[in-house]
């Protein structure tokens, strides 16, 4: 089934065509590297798994009115951190009898609004295409895609080291230019620009 998506423009394109055979192909290429960044944060197999199921849920159900030249793989990663926040927010709520010590934007921004999403991917965005060609590809691989070192060198046709060395230098110029630009921006964002550059 995989083999009519010759690649992520024309996934997308089908995937808000509504075609559910481009879910499972999405699903089957993202689920191992999304369900990794999400146990970096709650630290909980069962709860990374929940908020997985979550995220891919909330694919299928706005696959309509996603931005079709927004990356998936960018689109999944912040949507799965949004989740992971609220995860976290909970747990805190649990705990405690009141939310004065944890960060007000954290609190209200957990949910994770169409909005903030927009915002977050936007920032992303523009921070990556800043990137020279083979930092930026590098960068989508690895930390979007959740590719390893030598899995990236073989698409890149490079070194795993070169691919390292790509990986840290974009790391440094995303966080400083994302940071920079947004210096105002909400704690959670914040936490997402040194989470993704982490």
């Amino acid at each position: 089934m995989t083999a009519i998506y010759e690649n992520d423009v024309l996934l997308s394109a089908a995937l808000t065509d509504g075609d559910a055979r481009a879910f499972d192909t999405l699903y089957q290429k993202y689920y191992a590297s999304v369900y990794a960044n999400i146990l970096k944060l709650v630290k909980e197999p069962q709860a990374a798994e929940d908020i997985l199921q979550d995220t891919f849920g909330a694919l299928w159900v706005n696959r309509l009115t996603i931005n079709r030249d927004r990356s998936l793989a960018g689109w999944l990663f912040v949507v799965s951190y949004n989740k992971s926040l609220k995860f976290l927010a909970s747990a805190v709520r649990a705990k405690v009898s009141s939310l004065q010590d944890l960060p007000v934007e954290l609190a209200d921004d957990a949910d994770g609004s169409l909005l903030e999403t927009e915002l977050r991917l936007s920032i992303i965005d523009e921070a990556i295409g800043q990137l020279p060609a083979q930092k930026r590809m590098a960068f989508t691989l690895c930390k979007l895609e959740g590719k390893t070192y030598e899995e990236a060198a073989r698409i890149l046709g490079i070194s795993a080291h070169t691919v390292k060395e790509y990986l840290q230098a974009a790391s440094r110029f995303v966080r400083a230019y994302s940071i920079e630009k947004y210096r105002d921006a909400p704690v959670s964002l914040s936490l997402l620009i040194v989470f993704l550059c982490s």
